[in-house]
């Protein structure tokens, strides 16, 4: 195969799911009817604001450059597929599961 051949737009699946579209991921900060903060949630924009739609709230804003010690402690990955933003925490191939020890 040569590099004609290859097609590296092609997008991995997860089980029929699209996986490792970081580069298309928004955080909405969201808000209930009466203004509260509702939190911060991620995935793509149509994902976002169909989450929105669906739960009776509205983005008030999309954040950038948000820190991934950030997103792991206090964003809600609403997305489809797996979240690029959880911590990997190894795999156990005695037991073919994840590790449940995190002692590394």
């Amino acid at each position: 195969m040569n590099a004609q051949q290859l097609d590296f737009f092609e997008m991995p699946t997860v089980k029929g799911k699209l996986s490792g579209q970081i580069d298309k991921l928004e955080f909405g900060l969201i808000r209930d009817k009466t203004g509260g903060k509702l939190g911060v949630v991620y995935g793509t924009y149509e994902e976002v604001e169909t989450y929105c739609d669906m739960n009776d709230c509205w983005v008030d804003r999309y954040l950038d450059h948000v820190a991934p010690s950030t997103v792991r402690a206090g964003c809600t990955y609403i997305g489809q597929g797996v979240d690029p933003y959880e911590l990997q925490i190894g795999f156990d191939y005695t037991n073919h599961s994840k590790k449940v020890d995190n002692s590394f």
